[in-house]
């Protein structure tokens, strides 16, 4: 029954004019994506010299991880740090 209502209201609106999906012009979405793709850069640079610092001693990632959540850095979505965070931000930071 939900399948045939879901089904039925989407015909409905259709019928209406309503455009569904997605509606995000190429132009907009490459915008979007090349703004998202700084702010990284961005929020990697900030947390970069401690990782390098780190890494360069010989730390694992996760030893990293636990020493920024340790000093109370938060990653740029306020979440706790992980091994695969410290390797984005690290990548990111140093072109790559």
């Amino acid at each position: 029954m939900v399948s045939s209502r879901t089904k039925a209201g989407l015909k409905a609106a259709k019928d209406r004019g309503v455009v569904l999906g997605a509606t995000m012009d190429a132009g907009k979405r490459a915008m979007a994506m090349a703004n998202r793709s700084k702010t990284a850069d961005r929020n990697a640079a900030k947390v970069l010299t401690t990782i390098s610092s780190l890494r360069g001693g010989g730390s694992t990632l996760q030893r990293i991880a636990d020493e920024l959540n340790r000093m109370g850095v938060a990653t740029p979505r306020g979440k706790q740090w992980t091994p695969a965070a410290v390797r984005n931000a690290h990548a990111r930071g140093i072109g790559g």
